[in-house]
């Protein structure tokens, strides 16, 4: 099997890239620049390209089995000068993307959405501007379902952690100094290899899972088992930041979890693994 994996020089694309060699996969990354090269992991096939008009000779080059669309732009509270470059990341890049794959007969996409679609749990209530971007990209995809033949999978994430993680994300936060679901990115990385596989196997359509544990943690108690593995307290002020609009304080979708995927990577296992490597 082939992948082809947008958003190559990111935290996530490396670990997946890394679980599908495992699995006997050849994989190619996609980088938007040569700049870009440096940074994407030399044991891959890295395909550059200087803008989305380029994803043609990319998808003809590869010749993928399957493409994970992961490549995004990420703000929790955009400012203006973020509405078009957000867009373009996230809207306009992947419909070029499904363009390529149509017009080089690619037909499986394993896509990456997020679970702040779901603002208090509702079926579709977007936390923020990034939020309404991927459901519209993902909108856009139900067009080539129904026009083009495509099989996909959508995957929504909640918040991920691993070792070496370069991402400003909470616990590298935590560490160098509401509650949260934490999902290790292995256990990311295995729910795409069988969304893979299941894509590969089903009709054209467009199915939608979550890649959750369904044992969302609070804050205090996520402080104090880090606080326990490194043996002292973390300088926390509790309540020292205000709240953002539309903050999420409990975690949740109404989305079914990807059959025949559970989270093997323990929370416990998991920070032990992130604290020995800082």
């Amino acid at each position: 099997m082939k992948a082809l994996i947008t958003g190559g020089t990111g935290y996530l694309a490396g670990s997946l890239a890394r679980t599908l060699v495992g699995a006997g996969w050849s994989v190619g990354l996609v980088s938007r620049s040569d700049s870009a090269r440096a940074r994407s992991p030399s044991e891959f096939m890295v395909h550059s390209m200087a803008a989305p008009g380029e994803l043609p000779g990319v998808l003809a080059s590869a010749c993928p089995d399957v493409v994970f669309h992961l490549a995004a732009l990420t703000t929790f509270e955009h400012r203006p000068e973020d509405v078009g470059p957000m867009v373009e990341a996230n809207v306009a890049l992947g419909t070029h993307l499904l363009e390529a794959m149509s017009l080089c007969g690619c037909r499986r996409l394993v896509n990456v959405s997020t679970a702040w679609l779901h603002y208090l749990g509702r079926d579709y209530d977007p936390v923020c501007l990034y939020a309404a971007t991927k459901k519209a990209f993902e909108d856009i995809v139900e067009y080539y379902v129904a026009a083009k033949d495509l099989r996909a999978i959508t995957l929504e994430l909640f918040d991920t952690y691993g070792p070496s993680d370069p991402r400003p994300k909470l616990i590298p936060k935590l560490l160098r100094a509401s509650a949260e679901e934490e999902i290790h990115v292995a256990d990311v990385a295995e729910a795409q290899r069988l969304a893979a596989e299941r894509v590969s196997k089903a009709s054209p359509g467009h199915a939608r899972y979550s890649v959750s544990s369904g044992r969302p943690i609070t804050l205090r108690d996520l402080v104090t088992r880090i606080e326990r593995l490194i043996g002292r307290a973390l300088p926390i002020v509790w309540g020292g930041r205000p709240y953002r609009h539309r903050e999420v304080m409990e975690p949740g979708s109404p989305t079914p979890v990807l059959p025949e995927w559970a989270p093997r990577v323990s929370l416990e296992a998991g920070l032990r693994e992130v604290v020995q490597g800082v």
